[in-house]
């Protein structure tokens, strides 16, 4: 019998990439909380519009999408963030934005039950009109 070594160099590759890809994003997801909080010692005066804007934002989003849908929650989270800086005067770059709601969701999933914001149950529109 004879081995296929490129199936088996295929399916051992697979393997360590369902490994390494998980540690990856967690490790990118840390480095955008470090980064978020390394901006927050230095406090610039928009960092606390910002603290809310993406709080409300998240909860928001999670509110109105329910589970999964994450770009989409992700994108409402960004539009709701821009539209509340703009009431501002505050222009920060996206990728900041991104962070705010980045570590946002992290603190949020993170935390005691207790402390979790109690959500209403979700509807569909049709469901919450009739």
């Amino acid at each position: 019998m004879e081995i296929d070594w490129s199936i088996v160099i295929g399916e051992i590759m697979t393997q360590i990439l369902r490994v390494l890809i998980p540690l990856f994003i967690a490790m990118i997801i840390k480095w955008a909380v470090e980064l978020y909080h390394k901006i927050k010692t230095e406090q610039p005066e928009w960092l606390p519009v910002l603290e809310y804007a993406a709080e409300l934002a998240v909860l928001a989003a999670e509110q109105l999408f329910g589970d999964g849908y994450g770009a989409e929650k992700k994108q409402y989270a960004i539009e709701t963030i821009q539209k509340i800086l703009a009431e501002h005067d505050i222009k920060l770059n996206l990728s900041v934005i991104e962070d705010a709601i980045e570590a946002e969701v992290y603190k949020w999933l993170h935390h005691d039950d207790a402390e979790q914001p109690e959500l209403i149950e979700h509807k569909e529109p049709a469901e919450a009109i009739g």
